[in-house]
Parts: structure tokens; sequence; C-alpha cells
């Protein structure tokens, strides 16, 4: 049998109680073939790796300091990252609509998508 530490997805930390495990939030982005595909290969270097993705996605009815101080511990990782505008575009063109993508909240992103597509109509 595999011991508990062993299973993928677990974290374990010690707690009052002593032994405790959460699942595995920390953002995983596997590394990508550049051969098969290119599109994806600048996740392989994001400042976000190895992040726990509870950084950048926050929990449901979480309040408003809180999530302002944790969208803005996100932002500051995103500001020195090497592939902000790969991510970027990758996230207004999928469109991811939930958490902080390449330093923008959602509101950011759609904000970015709909005068994009303004701007699209007027050179048009």
């Amino acid at each position: 049998m595999t011991h508990p530490k062993n299973r993928p997805g677990l974290v374990f930390g010690t707690g009052l109680g002593g032994m405790t495990q959460k699942p595995d939030t920390r953002i995983r982005i596997r590394v990508i073939d550049t051969h098969a595909s290119t599109a994806y290969a600048w996740q392989n270097r994001g400042a976000c790796r190895g992040t726990d993705a509870e950084l950048f996605f926050g929990p449901d009815g979480e309040r408003i300091r809180e999530k302002e101080a944790r969208e803005n511990r996100a932002r500051a990782i995103c500001a020195s990252c090497p592939v902000l505008a790969a991510c970027r575009e990758h996230a207004l063109s999928a469109p991811e609509k939930f958490g902080i993508w390449a330093g923008m909240d959602e509101q950011e992103l759609e904000a970015e998508r709909h005068e994009r597509k303004r701007a699209a109509k007027v050179a048009a």
C-alpha cells in the first residue's frame, strides 16, 4: 500500500492536531513538448509556476480586504513574469473568466476584450 505522503494531489503539513492533509492547489504547468505545440510553450517559463493556485483563484465568499491583498500578491508575481504578454494574449483569447491572469482580474480582462472589439469595429 502507498504511504499517504506519496499520494499525488495532496500536500501534507503539521497542524495543531498533528499531521494534516489538504488538496494540492499549487499551479502545475506541465512541461509541453515544444516540437508538438509551441502555442503554449510560454507556460513553462511563467513566474507563477509552482505557486499555490489559491493565490490567483480565490475561494468563494472571500472578504473584500482579503481578496484585494491576495490579488495584489498575485499581481506582484505577474509584474516580474517573463511571459506576461503571452499570458495576457492567452487570457484574452481563451477567454479566461476567473482569476488573475497577466496581472489582470476578471473585470479588467473583460474590459480589455470589449475595448479590442470596439477598436476592431472602428478600424473596419
